[in-house]
């Protein structure tokens, strides 16, 4: 059978969550997305949400809430999903990039130094909050792309808390899964005002909004989901835990640091290979489903240019058993044992 890389925890109190709201008449965004809201803030720590459609319009809404407009200066980290660039580019503008870390894969905050910006946005890469302290002196405004670390801390703070805006995602295969979805949290209420508005078109202003607005069924989910964030933490962090355990002296691999003031989300697993494509095609025909996490967007960060041909992401999520677990480092030992003889 498959190993999948990734998927979701669905069980039959979420089941039963979205069937009372499709019996109950009111579908579309409602009653329950302001309780989705409201329990999301809290479990973030921030002192409003705004639902959205998808992280991708977190993001947008999120610029567009902080003013990114054409020929803005924003800086983005090249190792992220293109949701990231695609949300500043919608506003009129193309991002610079700052080169990551090696060891983390996070934005490194030398490299944001060099730039004169006003809008950061930081990613939280594979779920490892990015270094916020060292990185709020580099901008006038912070929006986090923390699609992959929901739930995470750093210095004991919750993500969600630490940014002018922080941007989530709730697809599928995330920290807790409204099939697509979208959070703004912030402490601006402003800001959240504004976000709100243009959720749901900006009526009876001059200027355009969006249909961004989540389903009731959505808001459902997500709060039975949310009920449930803290175990899927620690099941992702056990798996993260045994993968580290496991492939702490194989020659030919080695995994992602943790910081050890924050907490990670892991979204992602992620190890780096010496020969990566040889074992994503091994690892291939032993039916364990991996991913590239991502290719480098800029050919000026010479950091990121080299680990987007090294990184691989193997699978982690709650579904899958110790012994799905097991079956994954023992093929890749052997897939590195062969590559070494």
């Amino acid at each position: 059978m498959k190993i999948k890389y990734a998927s979701p925890c669905i069980e039959q109190d979420d089941i039963n969550a979205v069937a009372a709201v499709m019996q109950s008449g009111w579908l579309t965004q409602g009653p329950k997305t302001q309780e989705y809201e409201e329990a999301f803030a809290e479990r973030v720590g921030a002192k409003y949400a705004v639902a959205c459609s998808s992280g991708t319009a977190a993001l947008h809404l999120a610029c567009m809430a902080v003013g990114v407009h054409a020929d803005d200066h924003v800086v983005i980290p090249p190792i992220t999903f293109v949701a990231t660039r695609n949300a500043v580019n919608i506003c009129g503008t193309s991002p610079q990039y700052a080169d990551v870390d090696v060891d983390t894969l996070l934005v490194n905050p030398v490299a944001v130094r060099g730039f004169c910006v006003r809008v950061f946005i930081p990613v939280d890469y594979a779920g490892q909050p990015c270094s916020y302290d060292d990185l709020y002196p580099c901008a006038f405004h912070m929006v986090a792309d923390a699609c992959h670390s929901l739930g995470a801390t750093y210095k004991g703070k919750p993500v969600g808390s630490l940014a002018n805006i922080t941007c989530f995602s709730t697809h599928a295969i995330k920290s807790i899964a409204t099939g697509e979805g979208g959070m703004c949290a912030t402490d601006d209420g402003d800001y959240a005002d504004y976000m709100r508005e243009m959720r749901q078109h900006n009526r009876g202003q001059d200027s355009p909004g969006y249909n961004y607005r989540l389903t009731e069924m959505q808001a459902a989910l997500g709060i039975s989901q949310l009920k449930k964030l803290d175990r899927f933490l620690e099941r992702r962090q056990e798996i993260a835990d045994r993968y580290r355990r496991a492939f702490a002296n194989v020659k030919g691999i080695s995994c992602l640091h943790q910081h050890s003031n924050r907490t990670s989300a892991n979204h992602l697993f992620v190890i780096v290979c010496d020969n990566r494509d040889r074992m994503a095609a091994a690892l291939k025909e032993k039916d364990i489903e991996t991913r590239v996490h991502y290719p480098c967007l800029s050919p000026d960060c010479p950091v990121a240019c080299r680990m987007a041909q090294k990184i691989l992401s193997i699978p982690i999520h709650c579904m899958l058993s110790n012994s799905d677990v097991d079956f994954v480092i023992e093929a890749i030992k052997e897939v590195s044992d062969e590559k070494m003889q």
